[in-house]
């Protein structure tokens, strides 16, 4: 019992501290390397998780473990991989948004979000 107490404790102080635990569930996370285009010449990385559930793709910090980015399947504008990297264009249409993530994992992350765009879509169509 005394260990449930924690448990709730700790899920209250995580609430209060801004974490969003209830968009995490479900997901597959993937380790990856956002890559950052400041100019034509210069390119940054930062680490970062990419989260991909049935609602959304989510993109959290390592370490705080807050969400940075996220964004709905229907706002997937697209998306696609190369054997290093994973890519989505998201947002609205007119100012969408490009992330590139370096990961072996790309073809994963890719299969994953057509699976569940494939089954809302297929229950969209059927309603």
């Amino acid at each position: 019992e005394e260990c449930w107490k924690f448990y709730i404790r700790s899920l209250q102080q995580q609430q209060q501290s801004g974490y969003e635990l209830h968009r995490l569930i479900g997901c597959v996370f993937f380790r990856c390397i956002k890559k950052c285009k400041h100019s034509t010449t210069t390119m940054d990385s930062e680490d970062v998780i990419v989260g991909v559930n049935e609602h959304s793709i989510l993109m959290i910090h390592p370490l705080t473990k807050q969400i940075i980015h996220s964004y709905k399947l229907e706002e997937i504008l697209t998306y696609g991989f190369k054997s290093n990297s994973f890519i989505i264009v998201a947002g609205h249409k007119q100012q969408p948004q490009k992330y590139q993530f370096g990961t072996l994992q790309g073809k994963q992350m890719n299969d994953l979000l057509q699976q569940y765009i494939d089954i809302k879509a297929s229950l969209s169509s059927s309603i």
